[in-house]
């Protein structure tokens, strides 16, 4: 099909955008290639996929574990204490006088052998517990919580899920359906029923509701207003559902206002723990810029150290590459006896924080734009496809004279969809303590 659709570009008046058709074909030749290798028949034999999804929030707590205990264990006082105490500066000036001092590696101690304490070692230290605990909180919070989720049927039970006595369901981890090692959530049935009876609509006509989910419709009535205030029908689940809820291909169930499924979280992002999920990116960000901010200085002058020694040159003293880390064995081999020295674990930890920075940045502007119009990932998506259609099918020119911005009936402005996605306590933004269930936003008008 993109072959076909690939040729047909190829021969239209329409000016032809190559990086994107190369993108496109590329990913086609990957997948094309990972069918006839036959490894897709092999991961479902195996059911390798039901294996490591439930293991990628362990990995993803397991980072941020790995970046605070390096910082208290090495990184805090070998480097940050350092260059922001004036008291450990001078006796760091002092050894250096009086033996052969290597940068980062001495203790900074008085002559009693006390530890020194300062007020910007305190306060550094605070911003990174804090850091740590927001993001390990919301993680956990996105990981296990129930995105909401519509159920069929008065006995309470679905195909995938066990029922469980007084009132709980099962949703298995290995099924994609939130969890962590292995470790199932369980959901409420009593008040997963609130929740979708809480929920708007603008219609409960089922003549009027009961359409297809997979794909906005799209009449004139559903262009004009987007997200659609109407219920609709999901053929997979068989069952009436509220408006913005949409059916999940990886879990295979229908979801309150459905943003995504986030491998990440091993879950699907929903009303119920979009909050979670976006004070995760939220504090992954901040605490990404932060150590970023005060572990670049010494990572950088010891780069320029090494660059001044060596030359600028790819391969360095252990010729392993830019970053001039030594071999996986001779640092297993430190960790097992001396322990790594922070010089090196500054050269892993920097660069990590770096892409951590760029991508989590990234994702946490688009969410905020998404926040601010009370749209979804999924329903941006699918408004950007409709332009893309109409573009395609009318021209640019005519597209740019004709287009019509769809009404969105769920924004009542970016103060209000702010407070309706996050809560409208400060206190329960920046302390780690629970909220009270959050209620829909209710469309500001009915479509006609």
């Amino acid at each position: 099909r993109i072959w076909a659709d690939f040729n047909r570009a190829l021969r239209s008046v329409e000016p032809f955008d190559q990086w994107h058709w190369m993108r496109l074909l590329l990913v086609a030749a990957v997948r094309y290639a990972y069918h006839q290798s036959r490894l897709a028949v092999l991961v479902d034999a195996l059911r390798l996929n039901a294996v490591w999804r439930p293991l990628v929030p362990a990995f993803g707590l397991s980072l941020v574990a790995f970046v605070e205990a390096v910082y208290f264990a090495k990184l805090r006082e070998a480097f940050v204490v350092r260059a922001w105490c004036k008291s450990c500066a001078a006796l760091g000036a002092l050894e250096q006088q009086q033996q052969q001092y290597q940068y980062g590696k001495a203790s900074c101690v008085f002559a009693g052998g006390n530890k020194t304490y300062c007020a910007w070692d305190v306060a550094f230290s605070f911003l990174a517990i804090y850091f740590g605990i927001m993001i390990i909180y919301h993680y956990i919070n996105a990981v296990f919580s129930s995105p909401g989720i519509i159920l069929s049927g008065e006995d309470n039970s679905t195909e995938e899920s066990d029922q469980v006595a007084n009132g709980w369901i099962v949703q298995k981890c290995m099924e994609a359906r939130g969890g962590c090692c292995f470790i199932n959530t369980a959901v409420n049935v009593a008040s997963e029923r609130r929740l979708v009876a809480m929920y708007p609509s603008a219609s409960t006509d089922d003549n009027d509701g009961a359409k297809d989910s997979d794909h906005e419709n799209e009449s004139d009535d559903q262009t004009r207003y987007f997200p659609s205030p109407f219920t609709s029908y999901c053929k997979k689940c068989k069952l009436l559902r509220p408006a913005r809820a949409h059916h999940c291909s990886t879990c295979n169930r229908c979801v309150l206002q459905f943003d995504h499924h986030c491998p990440w979280t091993n879950n699907c992002i929903g009303f119920g723990n979009y909050r979670s999920f976006f004070l995760t990116v939220f504090y992954v960000t901040l605490g990404a810029w932060y150590g970023f901010v005060i572990l670049a200085p010494p990572f950088f002058q010891h780069m320029k150290s090494k660059f001044q020694k060596f030359g600028f040159s790819i391969l360095l003293e252990h010729k392993t590459g830019l970053l001039d880390l030594p071999p996986p064995w001779v640092i297993l081999k430190q960790a097992m006896t001396t322990g790594i020295e922070p010089d090196i674990l500054l050269r892993m930890v920097v660069p990590l924080l770096i892409g951590a920075c760029l991508v989590m940045t990234s994702f946490l502007v688009y969410h905020v734009r998404y926040t601010c119009k009370n749209l979804t990932t999924l329903e941006h998506s699918v408004i950007l496809g409709m332009m893309k259609k109409e573009l395609d099918e009318k021209g640019s020119q005519a597209f740019s004279e004709t287009y019509q911005k769809p009404i969105n009936p769920f924004d009542h402005g970016w103060r209000r969809n702010i407070v309706q996605a996050v809560g409208p306590s400060f206190l329960a933004f920046a302390l780690p303590i629970p909220v009270q269930s959050r209620t829909p936003m209710v469309p500001k008008r009915k479509a006609t």
